[in-house]
């Protein structure tokens, strides 16, 4: 096995308008390559008005049967935010992970005593109450609690056999929170020592604690659930609100730059800015399939560089593989080599001529902005500007001049590569 997952449940479409949500996880997996299911079944539950089989979860084939090691089981109306870390990668010796709920001890000793009838021995202690619109856990747990889950099934789907509402089990003291309760109280019975509380910025209940939007900075994954920000009839809404007020940061991606660079048009006229031993100039030149190609670079003394995934550091003499260059495409009229500063060999270049130019040449603030600049000029309407290395941690001059030059023209990166070393693409539009 090993493989990692995320579920989301979606049971006859329960949920299907929070779309926008669908959409962060998706792209949440896309970026770490994780598998997502969104389990939208159609299966009947008579005994439920809203049909939405919040207990489905747990007797589901796809995980009982599944090939999976760990899976993150999370609610439709929770949103990642663009920039989480890989909570697979965070939590990776973790077995059972979860978020207190918002409620604290209050909430915990609520819900957990409408369960006393069936369990007069509760472990779970009130404060250490989890909410499951977020849960990570292996497949051994994950089956445990599926193998003893039935018995607090049968004994809630009873009174939702009567037709008994919400408001009536509470009067009642019958339990209301459908199958949350009960993951609590397995939980701390079947594996009490492999439970894991993560930091709520895991699963921020963001409308029982907020006025306002900035839990948007405040956490990874924001759960909007709770009487705040309008009430409960207000969720779409607001999940509407939010994302349209992020969504552009929300880029599309790519594992790789050769992927990238795979899905754009053949026969180009093509620029790359700093060229290095040119490993990526052969690469363009033979997956683009430009009908011009040219390779600028100073070409002259010593550089050390990684490869495009930032590892195996090496010096090499760049008049050396100015010559090995010359050697290696003498053949190719269409591939010119020039040994200038990039911003002196592209002034040569008139104005929109060039399709695709690939920015790797100095990486420092100025010397980015000057060649994102010169591109601008040179490059048409509806072509590419791409770049490498757009990591902040590591170039945060580079990255600034990039969000800078997008603001300035009222453009933004529209696809980002998941390597070493990521790259940026920029689609012009004048």
């Amino acid at each position: 096995m090993g493989k990692n997952l995320i579920f989301i449940p979606l049971y006859n479409g329960y949920g299907a308008e929070l779309e926008k949500c669908i959409k962060t996880w998706k792209y949440y997996a896309k970026k770490y390559n994780i598998e997502i299911i969104i389990a939208n079944d159609d299966i009947e539950f008579g005994f439920e008005k809203w049909g939405n089989g919040i207990w489905q979860r747990w007797k589901d084939d796809k995980l009982i049967n599944g090939d999976w090691d760990k899976v993150l089981i999370v609610d439709a109306d929770t949103m990642v935010r663009w920039d989480a870390p890989n909570i697979f990668e965070q939590n990776k010796d973790s077995n059972f992970s979860v978020v207190r709920d918002a409620g604290g001890y209050n909430t915990g000793a609520y819900h957990l005593n409408q369960w006393t009838k069936i369990n007069n021995d509760i472990k779970t202690p009130p404060q250490n109450y989890f909410n499951c619109g977020f849960l990570f856990m292996n497949k051994q747990n994950y089956l445990k609690l599926s193998n003893n889950i039935s018995k607090y099934y049968e004994y809630w789907k009873s009174f939702h056999f009567l037709g008994v509402d919400n408001d009536e089990m509470r009067r009642l003291g019958k339990p209301d929170a459908v199958e949350q309760t009960p993951i609590n109280i397995l939980s701390w019975e079947l594996f009490p020592e492999e439970i894991n509380y993560l930091p709520d910025v895991w699963n921020n209940m963001v409308m029982c604690k907020y006025d306002d939007a900035s839990f948007i900075n405040d956490s990874y994954v924001w759960h909007f659930t709770g009487p705040r920000l309008g009430g409960w009839g207000n969720k779409q809404p607001i999940i509407e609100q939010v994302y349209s007020a992020i969504e552009s940061q929300y880029i599309d991606i790519y594992q790789t730059r050769d992927e990238l660079i795979a899905d754009l048009p053949k026969g180009m006229k093509c620029a790359e800015l700093g060229v290095f031993k040119g490993d990526f100039s052969k690469q363009i030149f033979d997956t683009m399939k430009p009908s011009e190609l040219y390779l600028i670079d100073i070409f002259s003394g010593v550089m050390g560089s990684g490869d495009k995934d930032g590892n195996n550091f090496e010096k090499i003499s760049l008049d050396e593989s100015y010559n090995n260059l010359k050697n290696y495409f003498e053949k190719n009229e269409n591939v010119k080599i020039i040994k200038n500063m990039t911003v002196r060999a592209l002034s040569e270049f008139t104005d929109n001529y060039l399709d695709f130019v690939y920015v790797d040449a100095g990486h420092e603030y100025h010397d980015v902005k000057n060649d994102l600049e010169l591109s601008y000029q040179k490059v048409k309407n509806g072509g590419y500007i791409c770049g490498h290395d757009y990591n902040r941690e590591s170039f945060l001059g580079l990255c600034t001049a990039v969000d800078e030059f997008c603001e300035k023209y009222g453009l933004s990166i529209k696809y980002l590569t998941n390597d070493g070393c990521p790259t940026y693409m920029i689609i012009l539009k004048k």
